[in-house]
């Protein structure tokens, strides 16, 4: 384990332990990504091989971390479990409420999911709105469904993580506009600090960070999800254009030469080339090992589609390239491909 990571006990309040180390926030994805990607291999008991390969690139970035930290100065990475994380929030539901997640993460039993998510313009550094998570049907049509499946029920909304409240917040208004009784709104993990309710429905939270009240909390703390550094299986949602009045969405992720890290990591900027590198390399020894395992090459087709769609209008990628050589052609054009993005920026 690379110096400087912690993994702090679930429930209750967490302070950094070094009060002038910068906190970045992950949750350990292992389970998802094993779930997920066995399921698109169509490779049926390779999860424990693929979380095998999972656990070497997430030491390898937890490393990169604190390279690219080192120019600001000292880091503290705490990660947590997605499995705790999901546990302890489970047990602050309140007997009889449904739950409506936002989390993509949660397993809870009987969980409706709700594909809420921010869109980018490619290059990621500038929002374009706000929307239906890719997969999901429009927000009016997942509200309109929920309203009738959430009918006469008290309801519990989850999310992974709060940082600001905002989405939350306007998520529950959204809901209880629309008729759906939300009685309450639980988070994994709660980096805001400030005291915040809906009309008597206040946050409870698996973790909840205490920071220094004297300092802006994003000079202090920050956090995100593994996957959405591991080229091909998540990222920043990109809206890349419309189809009439339907968004067309790819995704992306947080490296360059598509996105800076310093813009989604509160890293320093001058570390964004040297992570990014090495965080691909990563990425092609993880879907090197996976292909070893299960005896066959990952393909592009058998990764996120939205990310699948994002290289095939951008690069020119087609669906059956290696991933292997998808993120050598990548490591190897990569300033021309920033240039595309990002301009003189």
């Amino acid at each position: 384990m690379v110096t400087g990571v912690r993994m702090p006990a679930v429930g209750g309040v967490v302070r950094p332990t070094d009060p002038a180390a910068f906190v970045y926030v992950m949750r350990d994805d292992s389970g998802y990504i094993a779930r997920e990607f066995a399921d698109r291999l169509g490779a049926a008991g390779a999860e424990p091989d693929i979380r095998a390969e999972y656990a070497t690139f997430l030491a390898g970035l937890y490393a990169a971390f604190a390279a690219a930290a080192a120019p600001r100065g000292p880091l503290e990475l705490h990660v947590y479990l997605a499995e705790d994380i999901e546990a302890a929030r489970a047990s602050l539901i309140a007997p009889g409420h449904r739950v409506v997640a936002l989390d993509p993460l949660c397993q809870t039993p009987g969980a409706v999911h709700l594909g809420l998510s921010r869109w980018y313009k490619p290059g990621g550094w500038e929002p374009a709105g706000e929307g239906a998570r890719p997969g999901f049907p429009a927000m009016e049509a997942q509200i309109s469904r929920l309203a009738v499946v959430m009918r006469n029920s008290p309801v519990a909304l989850v999310e992974d993580d709060t940082y600001t409240g905002e989405t939350l917040i306007g998520t529950a208004r959204q809901l209880r506009a629309a008729g759906i009784d939300v009685r309450q709104l639980v988070v994994g993990i709660r980096i805001c600090q400030e005291e915040l309710a809906v009309e008597g429905a206040a946050i409870s939270a698996a973790v909840r960070y205490e920071l220094d009240p004297g300092r802006p909390v994003g000079e202090q703390i920050d956090l995100g999800d593994p996957r959405d550094y591991l080229i091909g299986l998540s990222g920043l949602v990109i809206l890349m254009g419309m189809d009439g009045d339907r968004p067309v969405l790819g995704r992306a992720p947080y490296l360059l030469p598509f996105v800076q890290p310093s813009e989604r990591a509160s890293l320093p900027a001058e570390s964004d080339w040297e992570l990014s590198r090495t965080v691909l390399r990563l990425a092609g020894e993880f879907y090197a090992g996976v292909g070893s395992r299960v005896g066959r090459p990952v393909l592009l087709r058998h990764c996120d589609p939205e990310f699948a769609a994002f290289v095939r209008h951008y690069l020119g990628m087609e669906p059956d390239i290696p991933m292997t050589d998808l993120v050598s052609q990548v490591l190897a054009g990569a300033e021309s491909i920033a240039e595309m993005f990002f301009g003189d920026r």
